[in-house]
């Protein structure tokens, strides 16, 4: 091998290597070589000044991480003191590269659906069938088998973010809400975020706060608020009496344990004003329904008239299925004509809250919001908002077609207009949310899938709405709704002052991973509609 001083170090000319000179270097540095093979080494300062080097290999220098006497120096040459971070005697941490429960579950899903019989339904959306995989045995089995091993290496990624929040997800899939509520603060805790963010400061604050997470660290924390929704849910379960009165009468009453009372009043729309809903009813989370109102369509309704307005539109049309995730256990039949969809009355079709500024604009025109619902911030937002153009929507329902149990969502209000035929509608107390088996899954919706035995201990209350009649359901209420006859209906979800808390604690929790809820959260501040 060609020799080089040290004093000329290093070369001008690359030097000729032979594989007689292993590229080692060990032992103390006063015995250090006068002469050194180079190729592949870049030293940035000659001679070295103390070192100690148990087989490095000189390929690169300096190394990215070496061990001297047990410590991890990522400069050199070593200064006298030990990086802080890291302890005497034990490795830099490696960084966690692995993935969250959902995305492991469906690569596993992906390469064994076709060897393990899963009884996975064929007629649910994707992220219907992942739950569903996650609640069967292999698929349980899957994930406690890859926690099991996340669990081993703790030790490992005991100062990782990334680790802790792929720890919590797999808790969270697997129902286990305390250990993921734990796990969910030991990484927002590493990644110095507060957990109770969401709660804290103005619009203005929060948002700037967010905006400086990465895109995990905001599903840490949205992960933790669910977690922290779901479980607020789970300890408000009530037993309630049995209820009395019936369908008949002007009212019946609900009594809970807590003397809430959950009233379904009729009133005649003559006899009560805009301020006696709002105080009496809206205010109090009281439902109601308000007979006799004047019609917000100038002329009727009919599947005809429905047709000829907007037949030639295509609908996602819904259907249910009691192994669904999604939102009132309603999955995506097919698309269609509107037309197709009234002509072919497929049983269990069920064209469901079809947004009519969106799909229809025409027909939109035609319809007058009732006055009780006019206060309402959504439709304070410019065009292009998130839920400005959602509503009202029309429901088209085939005699023996139904919604599943469940809330509606970001702490909104609804109402109902119907048009024709006669809707079944079923009520449980909002404080007995946490006694119908709710479920949560990637959503701050909740689906709920109670045995019988739950419903059977749960005090309910069954209207039967007419035609011309108006219902307001307040936030917060579970329902199931069933129609009796082939029935047309419009409906609307508002938020105003009485449920602006509720409301704005979704917007900041969904701002967390959708873009328009955040700008919308945005533009509802500057409006100076929200602080």
């Amino acid at each position: 091998m060609e020799r080089v001083p040290i004093s000329t170090w290093p070369p001008a000319e690359p030097l000729n290597l032979t594989p007689e000179t292993p590229p080692l270097v060990g032992g103390s540095t006063s015995f250090w070589p006068e002469t050194i093979p180079t190729e592949g080494v870049s030293i940035s300062s000659w001679p070295p000044e103390t070192t100690s080097t148990e087989g490095v290999y000189i390929s690169s220098w300096p190394p990215e991480t070496t061990s001297i006497e047990g410590d991890s120096i990522s400069s050199w040459p070593p200064e006298d003191s030990e990086p802080p971070s890291v302890a005497k005697g034990k490795l830099r941490k490696t960084e966690f590269d692995g993935q969250t429960a959902r995305i492991a579950l469906a690569v596993w899903l992906r390469r064994n659906h076709t060897t393990l019989s899963l009884g996975i339904p064929d007629k649910i959306s994707a992220k219907s069938k992942l739950n569903f995989a996650a609640l069967t045995k292999d698929g349980r089995s899957f994930l406690e088998n890859k926690l099991s091993d996340l669990e081993g290496s703790e030790s490992v990624y005991s100062d990782s973010f990334d680790f802790y929040h792929s720890m919590a997800t797999f808790f969270d899939l697997l129902k286990l809400n305390s250990k993921a509520q734990e796990y969910c603060v030991r990484s927002l805790e590493l990644a110095n975020i507060d957990p109770d963010l969401i709660n804290n400061g103005n619009v203005k604050d929060f948002l700037s706060q967010v905006d400086r997470l990465s895109d995990s660290e905001k599903d840490s924390l949205w992960l933790y608020s669910r977690l922290q929704y779901q479980n607020k849910m789970l300890d408000k379960s009530s037993r309630l009496c049995e209820p009395n009165g019936g369908s008949g009468g002007s009212s019946a009453t609900l009594s809970l344990s807590d003397d809430l009372t959950l009233k379904i009043d009729r009133v005649k729309a003559a006899e009560i004003s805009v301020e006696d809903f709002q105080s009496e009813y809206c205010s109090k989370r009281r439902a109601v329904i308000i007979c006799q109102a004047e019609s917000p369509t100038p002329s009727p309704w009919t599947l005809n008239h429905i047709r000829s307005s907007c037949g030639d539109a295509r609908v996602a049309v819904k259907t249910p299925s009691a192994h669904s995730t999604e939102w009132a256990n309603l999955e995506e039949a097919e698309s269609k004509k509107v037309s197709a969809f009234i002509d072919q009355k497929i049983r269990d079709h069920y064209l469901f809250d079809w947004s009519l500024p969106l799909n229809a604009p025409n027909l939109a025109k035609e319809f007058k919001v009732p006055k009780y619902f006019e206060d309402n911030i959504l439709t304070a937002t410019s065009p292009d908002a998130l839920y400005r153009q959602s509503w009202p929507s029309l429901f088209l329902g085939p005699k023996g077609t139904k919604s599943g149990l469940h809330i509606d969502a970001f702490g909104s209000h609804f109402w109902m207009y119907l048009i024709s035929g006669v809707k079944k509608w079923t009520f449980y107390p909002p404080r007995a949310a946490g006694d119908l088996s709710p479920s949560f899954s990637d959503s701050m919706d909740p689906t709920f899938n109670p045995s019988q035995e739950e419903l059977d201990n749960v005090s309910c209350y069954s209207i039967e709405l007419q035609p011309g009649e108006l219902l307001f359901v307040p936030a917060g209420s579970p329902h199931k709704v069933e129609n009796l006859d082939d029935t047309v209906a419009v409906s609307g979800n508002f938020v105003n002052s009485s449920n602006l808390s509720e409301f704005q604690h979704h917007l900041r929790v969904n701002a967390l991973q959708d873009p328009r809820s955040r700008d919308l959260l945005t533009e509802l501040s500057q409006l100076n509609l929200i602080t």
